[in-house]
């Protein structure tokens, strides 16, 4: 038998922001995923989730979408207070080299990849960034990655 809940957490503002909890049974096994954490004090509210209601704080995947603070700063509390498997997220400093004609500042890849890392550090966190169409695997099932892409957002500038 399987179940699926998905519960999508209000943040700060009904404009903007993203902070969703998904749990689900498949065989016997419990999986817990957390996608993008609201603003500061959505964190507290997704962690309140999570014991409440899931009986946990260990989750198996955290998925930042992208770094908004809308989407990514309630994710501090996230990772402090919580047993997280794996850290899913964009990791800029790969794309460096694709980067550097947008930075006046910059005029060597190796400086702008190194203060990449240290704006967006992944801390003591496993992390990965997928590429659209990758599949993330996580216990007894698996999700694809659908995005835009690269390209889209290169015309979009």
């Amino acid at each position: 038998m399987s179940h699926i809940e998905i519960d999508f957490i209000g943040v700060e503002t009904a404009k903007s922001g993203d902070a969703i909890t998904i749990r689900y049974e498949k065989n016997g096994v419990t999986g817990v995923h957390v996608v993008d954490g609201g603003y500061v004090d959505t964190g507290a509210q997704v962690i309140e989730q999570l014991r409440k209601f899931y009986g946990t704080t260990k989750i198996d995947n955290v998925v930042l979408t992208h770094p908004d603070l809308d989407h990514a700063n309630g994710l501090r509390a996230v990772l402090e207070e919580c047993d997280v498997g794996k850290l899913w997220l964009n990791r800029p400093w790969l794309y460096a080299d694709e980067l550097i004609d947008r930075f006046a500042t910059y005029t060597s890849v190796d400086a702008l990849e190194r203060k990449l890392r240290s704006v967006y550090s992944t801390g003591n966190f496993e992390a990965s960034a997928p590429r659209v169409g990758e599949m993330l695997r996580a216990r007894q099932t698996h999700f694809r990655v659908v995005g835009t892409g690269d390209h889209y957002c290169l015309e979009r500038q």
